[in-house]
């Protein structure tokens, strides 16, 4: 469980961070190529992909932890936030 918090404290950090990139980089807005909108829909709808994968595994591998699964989820998500 520790584990999984930690790393959804890592997640929040870089999506912040993320989004505050976002705010000075006008190019990229301009461009249309990404915009704190699409973040933020893209950030929920991995939330939904979260939960229903951990309620998918609770069910079919009843044996695996949700907290490590999560954590897994969430360190996944985290370096595709903060990879360049």
């Amino acid at each position: 469980a520790a584990q999984h918090r930690a790393a959804d404290a890592a997640l929040n950090r870089a999506y912040r961070t993320y989004l505050s990139g976002l705010d000075g980089d006008s190019e990229a807005i301009a461009a249309g190529a990404v915009r704190p909108e699409g973040v933020r829909e893209a950030q929920r709808a991995w939330l939904r992909y979260r939960d229903a994968m951990l309620a998918f595994a609770a069910l079919r591998y009843p044996r695996l932890g949700r907290d490590a699964l999560g954590a897994l989820l969430t360190r996944e998500r985290t370096h595709l936030l903060t990879a360049e």
